[in-house]
């Protein structure tokens, strides 16, 4: 049986595939689980589009998600060299996270939001979709195009890792 939490990000889900599958954006979608995050794949093993809900912290948000063990390192440090050409098309600044203690690195936006109000979540996943489909259309051509044997030179401290 599922906590409370985990039934609302079940049902979250739900809807948010729905609205995804209802929107053409992507060829194919993953089951809705009762979990803070829904992967969208951009065309590369390691780098995925995440989409979160985060019911402790209140806020949704739609990150790029490149894991060092497959190249997110060097795919960070190409990703950042165009970052303002991708902030453009997203039309918002965004989070821009080398996570050097950890194995992952990320490329985010959030929307702070009340999750347990239901009938403000067709407001809400109207947001995410728009923003799942700007990251898709600004990050999975530069994905599908990354060279992931070039060698890491970023020097982390240039970017805001939105704390």
């Amino acid at each position: 049986e599922l906590s409370d939490a985990r039934q609302l990000q079940l049902d979250w889900w739900t809807m948010f595939r729905e609205a995804l599958v209802a929107s053409n954006l992507v060829g194919s979608t993953q089951s809705p689980r009762a979990q803070y995050w829904y992967n969208v794949a951009l065309g590369r093993a390691g780098i995925v589009l995440s989409n979160t809900a985060n019911t402790y912290d209140g806020r949704i948000g739609v990150r790029v998600y490149l894991r060092t063990t497959r190249g997110g390192d060097s795919a960070f440090e190409q990703l950042s060299a165009d970052r303002e050409a991708i902030e453009r098309e997203i039309g918002q600044p965004l989070q821009w996270n080398p996570n050097p203690e950890n194995i992952d690195r990320i490329i985010a936006i959030y929307h702070d939001v009340d999750l347990s109000d239901r009938e403000l979540w067709t407001g809400h996943i109207s947001w995410m979709l728009t923003m799942t489909e700007r990251f898709h259309k600004a990050f999975g051509p530069r994905v599908k195009n990354l060279d992931l044997t070039r060698p890491v030179e970023t020097d982390d401290s240039e970017f805001d890792d939105g704390r």
